[in-house]
Formats: structure tokens, C-alpha cells, sequence
């Protein structure tokens, strides 16, 4: 594969990282304020909360019914078509999108995402491509670390688009759809970038098997490999403990400490450069001076110590200040959490193993949010200790499996 092929590669994810962060500052307008009519304020709190939890469980529980169906897509059509085939089911749906919102009907937004998360499973593919160009270890780690960095700097715009953009009160021109029509317009531009700098990387002439597993055999699959098992679980772990947290960030903000949807937008902007800052800069210093099965060891501890705090943290500015220190960490330790699974893989499985390790993202990302929804949204030290707990278990068990390593 050509190193160009890095290009749409990113785009691909960064169109796919917009797409599904997008709705968190604006969505928990839309169910729990009076911003909007989409649901009645005459529904208690804890109502409209479980409301919030399905619309932002659907995206995550459709692509872990697509994802497998789009991997049998891309082995017998090859990539390059399967990437043209999901970037513009995701305009479409992103559309729809729009257009629900336009129409203020809850159902059809959530069908909409449901469309969206159903053809949204590129993770894999981005990582076996980004595998496929690294010649070495370190190379491959700080390649997986500008690919998170990419994912950052789409966390920003998408928190900026899902804020200011979606306010008519700026600019008349302003409405919650139109961050939608911005995830069309970009889709549109990465399906020619695709045909122009973009290889087919995988022929193949096996037959068509349309696999319809049930949901989570991809995960009880992931779960069943002997030597990934710790490293799957622990993945998995340190990702709920980081979604559970921002993905009802703007919830909390809103219910907790009355702040306006342009406020908690800017923090989880903020959030986002942190994460740009420790996937694309530290990231590139650890990997430098700290071996490699270390670094995720030192993350997931600072991380459960700063999950500790900021449960006993009470005003929000200090809050944030201390979530953008999250961010940071998180970013290199998810970076190199991929990374080594990668690494635990014979070459010519690197596409099964990381779409195994897809299912397990995609595993936190529906379990975070449904989690959310059945607690009080505005108990904010119980959310951070219920991380702070995962978090630790990660940690343990990473550091048993880290003395195997050592031991091999």
C-alpha cells in the first residue's frame, strides 16, 4: 500500500469519529432542555435521561450488527469498494439525520442513527491499513497515535459543530441540522479522495456469505481467543470508564450545573485538544523513552488516580481542568491498547484480530450509555466512581498481564 493511502485512511476515521460525537452536546439539548420540542418537559428527569441513553445506544448497537456483515462485504468485494459503500450509506443517513430533525420526531431521529452506526464499521479496516504501512513496532505505534490524534481533532470540530453551529440564536442560518449537512458534505469529498489516492489492498474471489451473527458473537468470539482474552478485557475496561464519562458529559453539565449547551461545547472541545495534544505529541515522547507494553501500565494508573479525584471534585471549572488531564492520558493509552493487540497478531490475521478489537470498542460504547440511563444523571461523583472502578480493574489485570509479558 502506498504510504498516500494514509490520507483517506484518516479522513475515513475522522469522518466516522464526527459522525457519532456530533450529537453529545447537542442531543442532551434536545431531550433535556426547553430548547426544543422533541420531547415533553412534563416527563420526569430520569425519563428523558433513559430517553438520551437509547438515542446515544442506538448508533453503537447498529454497528455491532453491521460491522461483521461489512467485513464479509470487504472480503469478497475488496476494501475500496466496501469503503465506498459505507462512506455513502453514512451521507445518506447523516441526511436523514437532518431531515428528522427538521420533522422534531424522536423515532425517526433514532432510526436515522441506527442507519448511520449500522455502516459505520471502518475502525477495522483503518486500523489493518494503518498496520499494513508500518514497517516496525514503533513506527506502527506512533502511526496508531496520529490516527488517534485524527480522532481527536474531529472530537473538536465535532463539539463545536454540535454546539455553536446548531444555534439559531448566533446566526439565523444556524439549526441542529445543519452539523448533519456538514457530515454529507465531508462524506461526499472523501468518496473522491478514496477513488484517486486510494488502493484496492484486498482480491479476492471467495464466494459471497452474508453472515447475519447474532450481535455480540463477535464479541464472545473476542473473549473465546486464550492469548488476546486479558488485553480485549482490559481494552474494554479502560473504554468504559473513558465513554462513560464524555459521553454523558453535556448531560451532567446540563442537569448538575445548569450549563448552556455553547459552555459544555467549549469543554468538550477542550477535551478534544488534550487528546490531540497526548495522541500526537506525548505519544511520540513515550513510544521514544518508555517501552512499549509499559506505557499503557502508566496511563491506566494516572488515569484511576485522576477518576478518583475528580469524584470528590465539586465546582465544574476544576472539573474540566481536571477531565482535560484525562483526555491527555487517555489518548496514548488507547493508541498503544490497540497497538499491542495489533502486535499479539500473526500478520496474516491483523484484520480479523482488530475488527475483534472493534466489537470490543464498540461493546463500551453501547454499554456506556445504557449504564447512564438507568442512574441518577446528576449524581456526578457516582459516574466517576463507577470509572475510577473500571479503570482499576484494568489496571490489574494489565499489570498481571504485563508480567507475562516480562516473563516471556
Amino acid at each position: 500500500m502506498r504510504r498516500t493511502a494514509l490520507s483517506p485512511i484518516f479522513l475515513v476515521y475522522f469522518l466516522d469519529t464526527f459522525s457519532f460525537a456530533v450529537v453529545f452536546p447537542l442531543f442532551s439539548s434536545l431531550i433535556l432542555t426547553t430548547q426544543f420540542d422533541i420531547i415533553s418537559l412534563s416527563e420526569n428527569l430520569s425519563v428523558r435521561t433513559a430517553l438520551l441513553g437509547l438515542l446515544n445506544a442506538s448508533f453503537p448497537l447498529a454497528l455491532l450488527i453491521g460491522a461483521p456483515i461489512m467485513g464479509n462485504l470487504s472480503d469478497h468485494f475488496g476494501r475500496k469498494r466496501t469503503f465506498f459503500v459505507t462512506i455513502l450509506a453514512t451521507v445518506l443517513g447523516n441526511i436523514a439525520t437532518a431531515l428528522s430533525l427538521y420533522s422534531q420526531s424522536y423515532i425517526l431521529i433514532l432510526l436515522s442513527r441506527m442507519f448511520c452506526g449500522f455502516f459505520s464499521g471502518n475502525l477495522t479496516l483503518c486500523l489493518a491499513a494503518i498496520s499494513d504501512v508500518s514497517p516496525n513496532n514503533k513506527i506502527r505505534s506512533k502511526n496508531f497515535g496520529s490516527l488517534t490524534a485524527v480522532g481527536g481533532l474531529s472530537w473538536v470540530l465535532a463539539m463545536l459543530a454540535g454546539g455553536d453551529l446548531t444555534m439559531p440564536s448566533i446566526n439565523p442560518s444556524f439549526s441542529p441540522s445543519l452539523p448533519f449537512w456538514i457530515i454529507a458534505g465531508i462524506g461526499l469529498l472523501n468518496l473522491v479522495i478514496l477513488s484517486l489516492l486510494f488502493p484496492e489492498t484486498h482480491r479476492t474471489k471467495e464466494r459471497l456469505q452474508i453472515k447475519f451473527s447474532p450481535i455480540f458473537h463477535q464479541i464472545f468470539q473476542a473473549f473465546r481467543t486464550a492469548h488476546l482474552r486479558p488485553l480485549f478485557i482490559v481494552q474494554c475496561l479502560f473504554l468504559f470508564a473513558w465513554l462513560f464519562i464524555f459521553q454523558w458529559f453535556s448531560a451532567y453539565s446540563v442537569a448538575r450545573y445548569g450549563k448552556l449547551r455553547d459552555m459544555t461545547a467549549i469543554s468538550l472541545s477542550l477535551l478534544g485538544f488534550f487528546w490531540i495534544l497526548g495522541a500526537a505529541l506525548l505519544n511520540r515522547i513515550l513510544v521514544r523513552s518508555v517501552p512499549l507494553k509499559k506505557i499503557p501500565l502508566y496511563g491506566l494508573a494516572f488515569l484511576t488516580t485522576l477518576f478518583i479525584i475528580n469524584s470528590l471534585t465539586r465546582h465544574y471549572i476544576a472539573l474540566v481542568a481536571l477531565d482535560c488531564l484525562i483526555a491527555l492520558i487517555a489518548s496514548f493509552t488507547f493508541a498503544n491498547l490497540f497497538n499491542l493487540i495489533s502486535l499479539s497478531a500473526r500478520e496474516s490475521i491483523q484484520g480479523k484480530v482488530l475488527g475483534l478489537s472493534q466489537s470490543v470498542l464498540t461493546l463500551a460504547q453501547f454499554a456506556a450509555p445504557v449504564i447512564g440511563s438507568m442512574m441518577p444523571i446528576e449524581n456526578v461523583p457516582l459516574i466517576y466512581r463507577i470509572s475510577a472502578l473500571a479503570s482499576l480493574l484494568a489496571l490489574l489485570l494489565y499489570r498481571q498481564q504485563h508480567r507475562s509479558f516480562h516473563a516471556a
